[in-house]
């Protein structure tokens, strides 16, 4: 038995082993007919074979001989010949039949899976009456009124065939529409030809490109799930010290946003507290709100947050607290039938009023946003070096060869080993990591002021999350811009935020500086937060306190205090009033509670 031995701590690339499946000499023989019928038929004018129509009553029925291979019919018509000919009228409409069907119906139902509304209602209505209307009436209307003809009969099939086609499109859209790495895209600022089959101009060429309904393209390699530590490893620092600083091809980043530096410095005192200066981003009485079945559903209520210019903030709580909803109000990526009030200030601007296109210019080049699953944020039919390249050459405008240069060193700098072999990777052949480390590549790649990672580290395991954050932590203080990071774990903001907002059923029920909660925590919930969290020095099997009850059904809000029927310091006013969010021993540190926390929590980060 051959063993391989190789020293600890060596790191080596292994080449991934191609397996070919071999076609069978069915399938080579079904393709050679099909492609001798095809040949027949398109040039059977050249061949030396009667005219279809010719008759000869004196050969009717004539059985195989020299002159006629396949013998005559009941009228003496060669039957080769009308088999020939016949060919051809069966593959303009077999071929072409479709085609139309394909094209009108394709178009009309991924229009509107796609963009919803009064145009998917049309569309619907105007498919389901032609489906109602006889197929053969219309065939014969149409024929007695245009006449027969092949062309005339193409087209009824064509048309009968879009409702079916439309159906399959429409389905298949509103399955993907909304698909995390749809959003992604739209997050980075994807146009609608982007998202959709369009005629697209690239290299000062027009062709058709597919971003994600390429339904009939699959990766010629299968290899799952390669080691976040296989190959060699660039350091970041060296990767992003290789970046030109000046030129067309790659700008450098205080080309891209001039006066980040100064404008990061000027948000803090010289102990390196903030100072009160205008905010980059401020959320001023947010609130989200979701028709459904049960009734409107308040996924977000009142919520008011300020982040400055290289401050980090992270937002905690329990899942369906509002945390992701309230990062979708700020991107303005909520689903179509949300209705947003407050507003939303990001950089001097307004972007819940904001126009549509400069919106979109936003977000990718301004605004970033970093999701909790990789496999699903990233598209799985195209390449990690489609994906960033599309990225730069939409915002950064450059060209092919600037674009790839400028990947390469983004996957180097978040931690990729060998980055030009990744380019032309599928997401499905990198580990959970690694396509974290992409998502996080394309998310800075157009150094955007304010990043928003929303749980970045919930499908990782725990030795990669740990890299994660310190890699999200290192590029927020190299490129100097704000970071609201989303998390469920109080122990994941320890320590890497400079303030924390803790929400519950929607709405902000403590904010303080990240010191100073951990210091002296006042909420009951944020006590409950921070005891869930397993202790190092705790006892083995020490079962982990859990927060009793469950969290409030957001369409039957109750009367007092959301968090009351679960607290252990609930009285007569938490049941009867809904506290407000309040300072009452520092402007810093503000909470919702009737009955604060007395005692520190003692914790340590």
């Amino acid at each position: 038995m051959a063993t391989l031995e190789l020293s600890i701590g060596e790191e080596v690339a292994v080449t991934p082993v191609r397996r070919t499946r071999r076609l069978g000499p069915l399938f080579w023989a079904a393709i050679a007919w099909m492609t001798f019928v095809f040949v027949a038929a398109a040039l059977a004018n050249l061949l030396p074979l009667p005219s279809p129509t010719d008759m000869d009553m004196l050969e009717r029925r004539a059985s195989m001989s020299a002159q006629h291979w396949l013998g005559t019919d009941g009228l003496g018509r060669d039957e080769l010949a009308r088999l020939i000919y016949g060919a051809r009228i069966s593959l303009i409409v077999g071929l072409c039949a479709p085609m139309i069907g394909i094209t009108i119906g394709g178009a009309l139902g991924m229009l509107a899976g796609y963009f919803r509304g009064r145009f998917e209602t049309l569309v619907v209505g105007s498919m389901d009456v032609l489906l109602a209307f006889p197929p053969l009436i219309l065939a014969l209307a149409v024929t007695a009124y245009l006449g027969q003809s092949i062309l005339n009969l193409t087209c009824i099939l064509g048309v009968l065939g879009i409702p079916a086609f439309m159906r399959v499109a429409r389905a298949a859209t509103l399955t993907l529409a909304r698909r995390e790495f749809v959003i992604a895209a739209q997050a980075l600022g994807a146009t609608h030809a982007r998202l959709l089959p369009a005629w697209r101009c690239r290299h000062h060429r027009r062709r058709e490109r597919i971003v994600f309904l390429r339904l009939g393209r699959t990766a010629s390699d299968t290899e799952l799930g390669q080691h976040d530590r296989r190959g060699t490893r660039e350091p970041g620092d060296r990767a992003a010290a290789r970046l030109p600083s000046r030129g067309h091809d790659v700008p450098d980043r205080t080309v891209l946003q001039p006066g980040r530096r100064r404008a990061a410095g000027a948000h803090r005192s010289a102990s390196g507290r903030a100072v009160t200066e205008p905010a980059l981003l401020s959320v001023e009485a947010v609130s989200v709100d979701l028709p459904t079945p049960r009734g409107n559903l308040r996924a977000v209520d009142q919520v008011d947050l300020r982040v400055g210019a290289g401050r980090t903030l992270g937002v905690v709580g329990e899942s369906g607290c509002g945390k992701t909803m309230l990062s979708r109000a700020i991107l303005q990526l909520l689903p179509k039938k949300a209705r947003l009030s407050g507003r939303v200030m990001f950089d001097g601007q307004d972007l819940v009023g904001l126009d549509p296109e400069r919106l979109r210019k936003l977000r990718g080049r301004s605004l970033a946003v970093v999701f909790q699953d990789p496999m699903t944020s990233l598209n799985p039919v195209l390449t990690i070096g489609t994906q960033l390249i599309e990225t730069l050459q939409e915002h950064l405008e450059l060209d092919g060869n600037a674009a790839k240069r400028r990947s390469v060193e983004l996957l180097a700098a978040v931690g990729i080993p060998a980055p030009e072999q990744r380019l032309t990777q599928y997401p499905h052949k990198l580990s959970g990591g690694m396509r974290q480390r992409v998502a996080i590549a394309i998310a800075l790649s157009c150094e955007p002021k304010l990043l928003i990672a929303d749980e970045p580290t919930t499908a990782l395991d725990v030795t990669i999350q740990a890299q994660i954050l310190d890699l999200l932590a290192r590029e927020q203080r190299r490129r100097h811009m704000a970071m609201i990071l989303i998390t469920h774990d109080l122990g994941v903001v320890a320590g890497r935020t400079d303030e924390v907002a803790v929400m519950y059923a929607g709405r902000v029920v403590e904010r303080a500086p990240t010191p100073a909660l951990f210091k002296k925590m006042r909420m009951p919930y944020t006590e409950a937060l921070l005891a869930a969290i397993p202790k190092i020095d705790a006892a083995p099997h020490t079962p982990l306190p859990a927060i009793s009850g469950r969290p409030p059904d957001p369409t039957r809000p109750i009367q007092g205090c959301s968090f009351s029927p679960r607290c252990r310091y609930a009285a007569g006013q938490c049941h009867r009033e809904k506290p407000s969010l309040a300072a009452a021993e520092s402007l810093d540190h503000q909470y919702a509670c009737f009955h604060p926390i007395e005692v520190a929590a003692g914790a340590t980060a």
